[in-house]
């Protein structure tokens, strides 16, 4: 099918409520809960029991869904009872599902975690909160993304992944989650913001992997993300920005120009905001 040039309606779907991304498939929520895939599936990801791309959006009987998210090769959708699932394919132990799982073409019910409320993805590696606070990690944790890392993990060789769900220790209740490509980014009840992964201090060549939580800022209100860099607002309305590096965001952040701090949200394509405007 050719490119098109302009948005175009997507035929065939009832009123979303939400679309969730991989990088050639998507995952929607209809409004009564009930999730529709469409794109590539060459992994499972799609979850319909096939490795059969769809090319129109097709509703599955997956039901009572309340948000999902998807990566290159596997997808996660969260259930009203705080149940997550996944599917694709177990790159890095990206599904959750353990070691000896290899590819899942439907979903699957992630064993050892419950009442989650948010899920966050990206490449190869996921994070999910729990309603208490609580964050769970599993998948690649090379960069530290999952934290946990201590140097006798590292010479023993168990810390660079995780096939089952994690508990992220050194972190205060957290409100809400996400993840850029390298990174794990977490913000507290109280709007600290805490991350885990690369970063590249200002000024400087080296890339430093944080392989325990380490915090950025205070009184953040929300953050938005991108491929390269990581924009933060505060309770105030000042924004900050992290500066641009090609393969990762580099912290810590630097204040924006004051002509900037009047705007009122933060464009970009994740968007996470603190517990005072979720909850």
């Amino acid at each position: 099918p050719r490119c098109e040039d302009e948005l175009t309606p997507v035929d065939g779907l009832p009123p979303v409520r939400s679309v969730h991304c991989g990088w050639l498939h998507a995952l929607i929520i209809d409004i009564e809960s009930y999730l529709w895939v469409l794109g590539e599936n060459s992994f499972g990801q799609l979850g319909i029991g096939s490795t059969e791309s769809v090319l129109q959006p097709t509703r599955t009987e997956v039901h009572k869904i309340v948000s999902a998210a998807a990566t290159d090769c596997a997808s996660f959708v969260l259930d009203e009872s705080g149940s997550v699932y996944s599917c694709g394919k177990n790159i890095m132990g990206i599904l959750g599902l353990g070691k000896n799982v290899e590819q899942v073409k439907f979903f699957t019910q992630i064993p050892g975690v419950k009442n989650i409320c948010q899920i966050s993805a990206c490449r190869s590696f996921c994070i999910l909160l729990s309603s208490s606070g609580k964050c769970y990690g599993f998948g690649d944790n090379w960069n530290g993304e999952l934290g946990g890392i201590t140097k006798i993990l590292m010479l023993l060789g168990t810390a660079s992944t995780y096939f089952k769900p994690k508990k992220i220790k050194g972190i205060p209740k957290i409100a809400a989650v996400s993840s850029t490509r390298y990174q794990t980014l977490c913000i507290s009840v109280d709007g600290e913001l805490w991350y885990m992964g690369l970063s590249k201090p200002p000024g400087t060549l080296e890339v430093i992997k944080h392989r325990a939580p380490t915090k950025a800022l205070d009184d953040v209100l929300s953050i938005g993300h991108g491929g390269s860099r990581i924009i933060a607002k505060d309770r105030t309305g000042v924004l900050w920005m992290s500066e641009r590096k090609t393969y990762s965001s580099e912290l810590p952040f630097e204040q924006l120009p004051e002509e900037y701090h009047h705007i009122m949200g933060i464009p970009s394509h994740r968007t996470v905001k603190s517990a005072r405007k979720i909850v």
